[in-house]
């Protein structure tokens, strides 16, 4: 009887095991996308931006690339943040 009380115990806490789980990782894919929007839509509005300036004058061209290489090394630190993205939202990662 202690057997099978034992196994629906655990029957029945695997669900709650698989919703934590499920939450977790709809915040880590939430996360991603807000970190992704955050550092691409910067990068593609200088883009666009330096793509369709007529302005000659070497200055502001200094400026706009200057910006656009900010944006671009930004845009590309972005690679490595679904690994923080994990170490900072999965709690379970944290506790081992």
């Amino acid at each position: 009887m202690s057997y099978r009380n034992a196994r629906t115990l655990t029957t029945r806490t695997h669900p709650l095991i698989r919703h934590e789980l499920d939450k977790q990782l709809t915040v880590m894919v939430l996360v991603e996308i807000f970190v992704y929007v955050c550092t691409y839509l910067p990068y593609s509005i200088t883009s666009g931006f330096l793509q369709l300036n007529t302005n000659r004058d070497p200055v502001v061209l200094a400026q706009l690339n200057l910006i656009n290489a900010i944006t671009l090394t930004i845009n590309i630190l972005t690679n490595g943040s679904s690994f923080y993205t994990y170490i900072c939202v999965s709690r379970r990662f944290r506790r081992q």
